[in-house]
């Protein structure tokens, strides 16, 4: 996924994810709409972090996230890719 946020380019694919929650749909709940959900925080090669979220197959707006944010966000985040030093060195 690629974008750009206020000049900012967000892309996944030359980006490093740093955590994630995935929550797979509940089968037992598949009458009332839970498709799931995936939160991943991101830091772009400059910087900058950026999170995207979906619901099912739909994705929110990605947003960027100044650094407090993001560590407070990642210490949300259960599935941690990247150790905290190394996800937010400067």
């Amino acid at each position: 996924m690629k974008t750009t946020i206020d000049g900012v380019l967000c892309d996944t694919a030359t980006s490093m994810l740093i955590a994630r929650r995935e929550h797979p749909p509940d089968p037992d709940e598949e009458l009332v709409g839970d498709t799931g959900y995936t939160i991943e925080l991101y830091r772009n090669v400059l910087g900058h972090y950026f999170v995207i979220e979906t619901y099912g197959m739909a994705y929110l707006p990605t947003k960027l996230l100044r650094k407090g944010e993001a560590m407070d966000l990642y210490e949300s985040l259960p599935d941690k890719r990247r150790d905290f030093d190394d996800a937010f060195e400067d």
